[in-house]
């Protein structure tokens, strides 16, 4: 069967590393890739990685990672130019409708929306982080504000938005003025971990 759409994914780094966003990206593509990988190319451009990473996102997932070799982990508007040129060489084609660029909030959102506007397809964003919830604790309100109305302007130029959980998606939807149907929610699995049984103490980490 022939792969007839596209999805090209926008992260800083494949894996955890990062943070979050990264490693939702890593089992978001995974899944889809193994679900559709007869008619969907399945591409994910990161700031950098290691060649041992291409070669176990092509072998085990049918992922093609692209290394655009940036030393700072970002990955920005200004980077669209080089997005493409990296892509071309993978032999990717003008954009068209059955093109998808995903961006992950305001950490790759911008550039995924460029890439639309310089090269065709559909943008779809996944909203990650709610500024107007957590940042004005942790650093102060001026700079939720600004995070907040770039993160607006950058999720209404977006043919879809996603969110990741119900909460996310409240804020979404607030922030946006929809319905909250109309913002597709994302649950993210819990990762296969195989349990360790060597140690005779009883050990406990808590996160929060």
């Amino acid at each position: 069967m022939k792969q007839t759409h596209t999805l090209v994914s926008i992260a800083t780094a494949w894996g955890p590393k990062y943070g979050g966003i990264n490693a939702f990206n890593f089992d978001l593509l995974i899944a889809i890739a193994m679900a559709n990988w007869q008619w969907l190319r399945v591409l994910c451009v990161v700031a950098e990685c290691g060649e041992k990473d291409v070669q176990s996102a092509r072998d085990q997932y049918q992922i093609e990672l692209i290394n655009l070799g940036l030393k700072n982990g970002s990955i920005g508007k200004e980077h669209a130019a080089l997005v493409l040129s990296e892509l071309q060489k993978a032999s990717f084609g003008r954009a068209n409708e059955n093109v998808v660029w995903l961006g992950h909030d305001r950490i790759t959102g911008a550039v995924s929306i460029e890439l639309v506007r310089t090269h065709g397809g559909r943008s779809a964003l996944i909203h990650h982080m709610s500024y107007a919830h957590y940042e004005s604790f942790a650093e102060n309100s001026a700079t939720a504000n600004t995070k907040e109305d770039e993160q607006t302007q950058l999720f209404k130029k977006a043919n879809v938005c996603l969110a990741v959980g119900p909460l996310l998606q409240k804020s979404a939807s607030d922030m946006l003025d929809r319905d909250i149907n109309e913002v597709p929610m994302l649950i993210p699995g819990l990762a296969e971990i195989m349990p360790k049984n060597n140690h005779n103490t009883f050990v406990v980490f808590v996160s929060g």
